[in-house]
Order: structure tokens, then C-alpha cells, then sequence
């Protein structure tokens, strides 16, 4: 992501223009590719001594603003040393106690090299470690140890992909309209709609006469609308986005409220971002798989997937796709979870429940989103299928009260 301060757009009557810039410009791609093989040739070095080698090519730019973005995400796609599990803080404290005695006692005549290799005696084993450096442990004495395997146009679309994400940090809702025909491409979009733990308000806007919908809208809440983890959201809104980038036709358009202003913010698929995430079966969340396994072991009569369908309601104008289906024979149970940013969309899911009670779902709530909100938490449990298909959790739900639901609402769900 790129930071505040290097964020390039225009002001045109309330709207925000990114400043985007042509993968194909042949004076970006010999910068972007100075940069690349600056690392390259850096492989091995501290961060401090590759920040010294890049300081005089950032300045061979004449926009210092796209040369510091450029530079960033780079440096943000490589990887470091990082930290050890050493006690570095501790090894220099029996470094200077050894070095303090060494002093008391030492003799006139004796060399800054003899003395040095004598504290380093007296400290003990372990401490060679700070021959080199006495404080590896800082970000600046990190090791450079592998650089991404990216293109200098490769970077440059990165660049117009982040400004994007950027943005996106400070808006109030997104509302996404999209058109995918292939269903399966449409489902691993709603695949990352889950993995990134986003939940969206979604409607039709044309017919749906197949088991997946061809036409959409969404409205995702963003961080700006939200009291707390608003910065944890955001990121997960951020890195989201490139999942709309690889569908056939989309546009989207927020509010941002940036540096004291309310400015609007649209894309649309002409824009010509383009980002491909690879596989998507991949992207399960630990705990699901931690609960799937579980499950598994203790429940084995029943089949646990994490690849659920649509549910399309009654009135054919919402759907839902859940989170994990429980399959025993013909029968089918579809479970949807809802954590704490997510409360705004729980009230029309509890609507969608009763007016479809022929749907096999079971809604899981994390308590955390009742605690501050007491109305909320009057619909929840005065609603007719508290206890059989709704119940409550903490972090994540446990496999028990999971196995009792299913037990428990298999008449009803016959």
C-alpha cells in the first residue's frame, strides 16, 4: 500500500482522480528497472546500505512523489532477515558489563583491536554474534534476502493497483456493480469476498434464471464507517479489491473522507487494471480448516465444505453465500458467521432467515457484536429460530454447539 503522503490524484468538482501511470512508458520502465536491479545487485547487503544506493535514483525522477511510491512497494514486496530469536537486548548487556570490567583493568599500550577481541573473550560465548554489528536487531541492519520476481511493467501496474487500494483505505461504503457470465469465476469473487472477512449487502440488477446470478450489485461497508479496527478492515477491504479487477465488466464508486474532505471516488473496467490472484482454493482461513478437521473427527457422519452455493431468497432479490455447508446424505445445512464488522448487515439477514424459512441456514453470531448494541441484540434473541438455527459464539464457533444445531434443527430442516 502506499502511505498518505504518497498519494498522487487530481481534484476535479468533489471528485478524486488517481494519478495513474502507462506500464508502457519507456522512461518508467528504465526507472522501474534501475530499481529492480539496484535490489538485484543489493542481495545479501543491510536495508541501510541498499537505502544508500537508491537514495541517488529516486532523485533522477522528476516526480520525487511516484519515485518514493515506486521504491516502497518494491521494498515492501522483498524479504528481510527480519527478526531473530535471539536475545540481542541481553547479549549486549553482557557485552558492556564484560566491557566495563575490561576498562578497570586495562593496561596502557593495548590496542583498540586487542582490547575489543578481549571484551568479546571475557563476554562469553554467544556474543561473537555482535562482532559485526552490535545491533542486528534493528530494521536498518536487516539482511536482504530474496526480491520478488517482477517486471519493470509489472511493477508499474502494481503502482496503479495500490494507488487504488490506497484510496480505497478512507472510503465510507463501496458499492460495487459487476457482470461476470462465467459462474465459476463469479463464485471464487465471493470466495475472496469471504476470505478477506467481508460482508456485503447484494442485489440483482438483471435476471437470474441459473444457480448463480450474472449481474450484481454490492455495497461493502469501508473502514471510514466504522468505530473499531477500522485500520484492520481497511486492509482487508484493500487488499480485496483486486479481486473486481479480474471479472469481465465492473465499475464501483465510494465516498472517501480524506484529509477533512468528502470526496467521491469511481473506477470502472476501462480504467485497465488488471491484477490475477491465481488459485483460489487455496484461500481457506486457518480456522476453518482448524474447524473443518475437527469436525471431521468428531462428527464423521457429516461432510464439512467450505465451497457453498448461492441461496437466492423468496423474494429473488438477495442471495447469500455461506460460509460452510454440512452435507449428511441428501440433506444440506449451510452456515454463515457473522464477527463483529459485520453487525450492520445481521439485522437483514435475520429478516432474510424468517422470510425463508424453507432455506437450510443456520446463522453463527459473535457476541462481541451484541455486546454494544442492545437493540440488535433484542432482534437476535427474540427472533422465532433463536436456539434452533441461530446461536452465539466467541472468536469462532465451537465444533459442540455446531454438532447440536445440526442435531437439533434436523426435523425442522428436513
Amino acid at each position: 500500500m502506499l502511505t498518505r503522503d504518497l498519494l498522487r490524484f487530481r481534484l476535479l468538482s468533489g471528485r478524486i482522480q488517481p494519478k495513474f501511470v502507462a506500464a508502457d512508458d519507456p522512461a518508467l520502465r528504465a526507472f522501474a528497472g534501475e530499481i529492480i536491479q539496484t535490489y538485484r545487485n543489493g542481495a545479501g547487503n543491510s536495508r541501510s546500505a541498499l537505502q544508500e544506493a537508491l537514495e541517488p535514483l529516486a532523485g533522477t525522477l522528476n516526480d520525487r512523489k511516484l519515485a518514493k511510491g515506486l521504491l516502497k512497494l518494491y521494498d515492501d514486496l522483498c524479504e528481510y532477515s527480519g527478526a531473530s530469536e535471539r536475545d540481542y537486548a541481553g547479549l549486549r548487556r553482557i557485552l558492556f558489563a564484560a566491557s566495563s570490567r575490561m576498562l578497570e583493568r586495562l593496561e596502557e599500550g593495548v590496542s583498540r583491536a586487542e582490547f575489543r577481541n578481549a571484551v568479546f573473550r571475557e563476554a562469553g560465548e554467544g556474543t561473537e554474534i555482535l562482532s559485526d554489528h552490535l545491533y542486528p536487531d534493528l530494521p536498518e541492519f536487516e539482511l536482504l534476502v530474496k526480491i520478488p520476481d517482477l517486471t519493470a511493467e509489472g511493477l508499474l501496474e502494481r503502482y496503479n493497483i495500490a494507488l487504488a487500494q490506497s484510496l480505497v483505505l478512507f472510503a465510507e461504503a463501496l458499492e460495487l456493480t459487476l457482470e461476470e457470465p462465467d459462474g465459476s469465476r463469479m463464485r471464487r469473487f465471493f470466495k475472496y469476498l469471504k476470505f478477506f472477512r467481508l460482508l456485503a449487502d447484494v442485489s440483482k440488477c438483471s435476471g437470474w434464471e441459473d444457480a448463480a446470478p450474472k449481474a450484481l450489485r454490492l455495497r461493502i461497508d469501508g473502514p471510514a464507517s466504522m468505530l473499531d479496527a477500522a485500520s484492520k478492515y481497511g486492509l482487508q477491504l484493500a487488499s480485496f479489491l483486486p479481486a473486481v479487477f479480474q471479472l469481465s465488466k465492473w465499475k464501483f464508486s465510494c465516498s472517501l473522507n480524506l484529509r477533512g474532505r468528502h470526496l467521491r471516488f469511481s473506477l470502472d473496467d476501462s480504467c485497465g487494471l488488471r491484477r490475477r490472484f491465481g488459485r483460489l482454493g487455496i484461500h481457506v482461513p486457518e480456522e476453518v480448516r482448524m474447524f473443518a478437521k475437527l469436525f471431521a473427527e468428531r462428527c464423521p457422519d457429516w461432510e464439512v465444505s467450505s465451497d457453498s452455493p448461492f441461496l437466492k431468497g423468496r423474494r429473488g432479490q438477495t442471495f447469500v453465500f455461506p460460509d460452510i455447508t454440512f452435507s449428511r446424505g441428501e440433506r444440506k445445512v449451510y452456515l454463515e458467521l457473522f464477527h463483529k464488522w459485520h453487525s450492520r448487515q445481521l439485522a437483514d439477514r435475520l429478516d432474510f432467515l424468517a422470510s425463508n424459512p424453507s432455506i437450510p441456514l443456520a446463522l453463527g453470531i459473535e457476541r462481541k457484536i451484541l455486546d454494544s448494541n442492545p437493540a440488535l441484540r433484542n432482534a437476535v434473541e427474540e427472533h422465532p429460530m433463536y436456539g434452533s438455527r441461530i446461536f452465539l459464539f466467541r472468536e469462532f464457533p465451537s465444533v459442540e454447539k455446531v454438532r447440536k444445531l445440526l442435531e437439533n434443527s434436523e426435523p425442522e430442516l428436513l
